[in-house]
């Protein structure tokens, strides 16, 4: 009998070489799909912050004459977002929220539903990433607006062609603006949408959904690009992105 077995023959650098190219491939097959997957996941994270902010809307407008909040850059109260008052710049203002708002205890003053987990936090007024305060903006243009006066039905103009949506109240803007030199709570004019997704945005609607809105990485959606129905009468169509002013939308 044998007492010493046959010794096991260790890899060869060839054999090595092939099993480290071999894992490589395999994890460079996986690893897109591994990020899609959590881009995914915090995706949906993001539009369920999104749909709680829109139906905190809802309920503060049930508590003061079915009208939505304030929205005045910080400069007045009821502001829904931030509430500074003498700040002069945006830095003093961007401080303030989204804690002084008067949408923050319809949230349970839980800061990180302003937030979107898909957008890594950046410099501040670098123009990049989140300002760390808050990644999205209301319409201005519905600031004191009556629930009642609010239409269901808006359009959106995507690279010249217009598509039905519901009528969105909170939206994603684009880091450019929102952790640049303009750094406010509304939505309007040349404001633009945010893109940190795969191949879109999303914003919360009037009915308390959350919505995903898809289009090119390249395309530029702004304030502009919205319009929606007047209330009951005339029915014309009205560009969102007008700045109004409080309790302008219940004249239209």
């Amino acid at each position: 009998m044998n007492k010493h077995p046959a010794k096991r023959q260790a890899f060869t650098i060839p054999e090595m070489l092939a099993v480290v190219a071999i894992l490589t491939i395999i994890i460079s097959i996986l690893m897109p799909a591994i990020w899609k997957g959590r881009e995914a996941s915090r995706e949906v994270m993001c539009k369920s912050n999104q749909r709680q902010i829109g139906m905190a809307f809802m309920s503060y407008a049930r508590d003061h004459g079915n009208k939505l909040p304030v929205n005045s850059n910080g400069n007045n109260p009821g502001d829904w977002l931030t509430y500074a008052p003498g700040a002069t710049t945006p830095d003093l203002k961007w401080a303030n929220g989204p804690q002084t708002g008067s949408l923050f205890p319809y949230v349970n003053k839980r800061p990180e539903l302003y937030l979107c987990p898909s957008l890594d936090k950046g410099v501040l007024g670098s123009g990049v990433g989140s300002n760390g305060r808050f990644d999205i903006t209301a319409f201005a243009v519905f600031a004191g607006a009556n629930t009642f006066n609010i239409s269901m039905q808006s359009q959106v103009r995507v690279l010249g062609v217009w598509q039905d949506i519901l009528t969105p109240i909170i939206i994603e803007e684009d880091p450019v603006q929102l952790n640049g030199n303009n750094r406010e709570g509304h939505f309007a004019n040349v404001d633009v949408m945010g893109q940190w997704h795969f191949d879109g945005g999303s914003f919360a609607a009037i009915d308390g959904s959350s919505m995903r809105m898809v289009f090119p990485k390249t395309t530029v959606v702004m304030a502009n690009d919205f319009q929606t129905r007047a209330r009951a009468g005339s029915g014309d169509w009205i560009n969102m992105g007008q700045p109004g002013g409080y309790g302008w939308w219940n004249t239209r």
